[in-house]
C-alpha cells in the first residue's frame, strides 16, 4: 500500500474499542505537519529469544508501538460488520488495533518471505 502503520492514542478503534491502527501517508511518507510521523514507529520486540538476538522465520514476536507502548493486535473475531458499523464499507475484513496488555492476539510468527542478515 505505501503506507505506513500509524496509530495515535486519541482515536479508538469501532469493533474492539482499542486505539486506532490504520495505514496512513503516502508513499512511504508519513505526515508530519502535526509531528505524526513519530505515530509511525513500531519497535519489533522478539518474544522467544532474548533482547539482541537475532529472530527467524518461525519465532514469535510483538510490533509495539513506539508512542503509547501499546501491542498491536489483530483476531478473526473481531470483523467489521454492519452490527458494528452502519454502512460499512469494509464488511468481514479484521479490526487492527492497538491493546496495552499483551494477549495470544498481540504474537505474531514469521512464516514465509525472504529473509536477511
Amino acid at each position: 500500500t505505501k503506507r505506513n502503520l500509524h496509530s495515535e492514542e486519541i482515536y479508538q478503534s469501532i469493533v474492539t474499542a482499542g486505539q486506532e491502527v490504520s495505514a496512513f501517508g503516502d508513499g512511504g511518507d508519513g505526515a508530519d505537519s502535526n509531528n505524526v510521523l513519530a505515530d509511525d514507529n513500531w519497535v519489533i520486540k522478539c518474544l522467544s529469544k532474548e533482547d539482541g538476538q537475532p529472530f527467524y522465520g518461525g519465532d514469535i514476536f510483538a510490533l509495539i508501538h513506539e508512542n503509547t507502548d501499546k501491542r498491536l493486535k489483530m483476531s478473526r473475531y473481531y470483523e467489521y460488520s454492519w452490527n458494528n458499523w452502519e454502512e460499512c464499507p469494509c464488511q468481514g475484513q479484521i479490526e487492527i488495533s492497538a491493546v496495552e496488555r499483551p494477549t495470544r492476539e498481540t504474537e505474531f510468527r514469521i512464516v514465509g518471505g525472504v529473509f536477511f542478515k
